[in-house]
């Protein structure tokens, strides 16, 4: 009990609740923040930064386009192709495609 009063400890509790809750919804959090949870914190990590421990890095890293020249498929794992130019060269399959001038049929 705070005062020992209990009608007052029931009405401080319900008054620090919402408070919290308002502070929750339109200040995101700010005043009761410790300074581990503080937001600058978060903003001062490198948003292209990858850990193998930071889950978030990783799915960044998942998220990246293969470094091929026009190839629009995802990386593959946690390397910087996708699964067809895993040795670095052009595919067979990389090409005009046989709709476009110049493609064959296969």
């Amino acid at each position: 009990m705070l005062t020992g009063i209990a009608e007052i400890d029931i009405l401080i509790i319900i008054v620090v609740g919402i408070f919290w809750i308002f502070d929750q919804v339109f200040n995101d959090g700010k005043f009761f923040a410790s300074e581990e949870d503080s937001s600058e914190e978060k903003d001062a990590e490198p948003a292209t930064g990858y850990s193998p421990d930071d889950p978030l890095g990783r799915q960044r890293k998942q998220m990246e386009n293969c470094a091929m020249d026009n190839c629009n498929s995802l990386s593959f794992r946690n390397t910087d192709y996708c699964w067809k130019h895993q040795d670095g060269k052009p595919h067979v399959t990389d090409g005009p495609s046989w709709w476009e001038e110049g493609g064959g049929s296969l």
